[in-house]
């Protein structure tokens, strides 16, 4: 089961995002910072970015193609 990731934003200027639990609330923060939302969401989409390039050099790695 893959992670739900949710972003949160509070006094028009401070947000952050992380995991969500069951009932749709960030359980476990992963990044927080000053800025729009639309700062929050890329925060969020280049963070997925560098999620994916890590997973595929573990997947690399498990396949004996890196050492």
């Amino acid at each position: 089961m893959s992670k739900r990731l949710g972003i949160g934003y509070w006094s028009g200027k401070e947000w952050g995002f992380g995991v969500l639990n069951d009932k749709g609330r960030i359980e476990n923060v992963i990044n927080v910072g000053y800025g729009t939302a639309d700062e929050a969401l890329d925060a969020l989409l280049k963070h997925e970015e560098k999620q994916a390039e890590i997973e595929d050099i573990a997947d690399d790695q498990g396949r004996g193609r890196l050492t």
